[in-house]
């Protein structure tokens, strides 16, 4: 005889926590583009170059948020992906505030 196992419940997860994310990596694709705007004007504070750290600090603008948003698109539950998502908005906030 087969034992009966009883399949795991599904885990009921918001259908608005992959639509948050989605919209904090357009925000985080949006505050790249400000900065690069900014940059582009010439203020002698802040230039947006060709060096490693101008394209490293745009980088970690847009990327970390949209690889968080990938990852919660699939499993919104995930702590990590909420900090990257995170973690790019707050870099991309302190450069436009900071320009």
């Amino acid at each position: 005889m087969r034992a009966m196992v009883a399949a795991p419940a599904a885990v009921h997860v918001p259908r608005r926590r992959p639509f948050l994310a989605t919209v904090l990596a357009i925000v985080a694709i949006l505050e790249a583009a400000v900065v690069l705007v900014l940059g582009i004007r010439g203020d002698v504070r802040f230039q947006i170059l060709l060096d490693l750290a101008s394209i490293g600090f745009l980088s970690t603008i847009v990327l970390f948020p949209l690889v968080g948003a990938l990852v919660l698109r699939r499993r919104p539950q995930t702590a990590v992906a909420w900090l990257m998502c995170a973690m790019g908005i707050g870099i991309g906030t302190g450069l436009v505030l900071f320009a």
